[in-house]
């Protein structure tokens, strides 16, 4: 190294991004990506594209910003050093269209039951050709009262079935239950696991407004302030994740499990439902 007035010459630790300056950071320590990925919950692919400044491949800027601060504080990077860094501006997402989110009442779903309509028709159709018959041919109508009934047994609508059930009345199906799980939980990052899909979270508005963006797979489907005791449903195959402008006014159900309220008043908080 070469020394001028007893004084040694310091490279410029200032990187073309903040992305090229985490992966010095990491490298310089030794870190692989799958050990950064383990302690911050970031997906390895994300880091990738965060060191490689490609931020089209990130969910959107919030969580852009998002991740870096993650990833910096996990190397023990001071925030006034990454202060040093340009804002981030990722291009726009492609064919990212803002939608207005989708209000539906939740309902369970009811298995059609054709089985037991066809049943009922064709018993109908037994009993007015019973009495038809009766009818032209001269045969006597039997007795409401009399148990030995010639139509074998068939009476108010009640079919033996081998069991001594009621016909029409089958079995009803359970649906396993749905497991909503909390993965890691920070000042400013909350992350679930949902043991099944699709993803159907429900947000209802408290006492004080909340400013809330929503992208469902990639793709943001609400950006909006609610006020107090609004409601509104999101969707999505995979991956639900969001930010908050105020948190702590904010009630959360997810695939009808109440996860509660996932931060504080007045601090702002990103959160993330994906399948397991």
């Amino acid at each position: 190294m070469e020394k001028e007035d007893g004084m040694v010459k310091q490279e410029d630790s200032q990187e073309k991004s903040p992305g090229q300056y985490l992966k010095k950071i990491r490298e310089g320590k030794g870190i692989s990506l799958r050990e950064v990925a383990e302690e911050t919950k970031i997906r390895v692919h994300y880091l990738r594209a965060l060191e490689g400044d490609d931020y089209a491949s990130l969910p959107g800027e919030v969580y852009a910003r998002g991740f870096l601060r993650n990833y910096a504080r996990f190397l023990g990077i001071p925030a006034d050093e990454m202060s040093q860094f340009k804002p981030i501006t990722p291009p726009e997402e492609r064919g990212a269209r803002l939608q207005q989110p989708v209000i539906q009442r939740r309902s369970k779903p009811r298995k059609p039951r054709r089985w037991l309509s066809a049943l009922l028709l064709i018993f109908g159709i037994a009993v007015v050709a019973f009495f038809l018959l009766s009818y032209f041919v001269g045969m006597p109508v039997p007795d409401p009262e009399d148990n030995g009934r010639p139509n074998g047994g068939i009476s108010d609508g009640i079919l033996p079935n081998g069991e001594g059930d009621i016909a029409g009345e089958g079995e009803n199906e359970e649906e396993p239950p749905t497991e909503v799980k909390l993965i890691r939980d920070t000042e400013y990052m909350v992350e679930y696991s949902v043991s099944g899909g699709p993803i159907v979270m429900e947000v209802r508005v408290g006492q004080s407004p909340c400013w809330l963006r929503v992208a469902a797979d990639g793709n943001v489907i609400g950006d909006e302030t609610l006020q107090p005791g609004e409601v509104r449903e999101y969707r999505a195959a995979d991956h639900l994740q969001g930010r908050a402008g105020n948190p702590g006014s904010l009630s959360i159900v997810v695939n009808g499990l109440d996860v509660g309220v996932v931060g504080k008043q007045g601090i702002p908080k990103d959160f993330s439902f994906s399948l397991e």
